[in-house]
């Protein structure tokens, strides 16, 4: 394989690579995103769970999702018993 031959094939996993890290980097940002909102709900909520709430009782837990295929795990949430269905 000659120099020139070698420099194509690097250049063509390197554009490969470029856009998977694109990808990833699109994926975090939307996960950040949504990260941030879901803190804020719970920011926004926290009174009316510390003043026992008429609502009901909280339960803390763990809330999981996936966008594009990752995984984003939040520290808790906010589940009222009396709300599930």
């Amino acid at each position: 394989m000659s120099d020139n031959e070698r420099k194509h094939v690097y250049r063509i996993a390197y554009d490969a690579a470029n856009r998977e890290l694109e990808h990833i980097m699109g994926a975090f940002e939307e996960l950040r995103t949504h990260q941030d909102r879901i803190e804020g709900l719970l920011s926004a909520l926290e009174p009316e769970v510390a003043a026992g709430s008429a609502v009901g009782t909280a339960v803390f837990r763990p809330l999981t999702f996936q966008v594009s295929g990752f995984t984003l795990t939040t520290q808790f949430t906010a589940v009222w018993p009396e709300l599930k269905q």
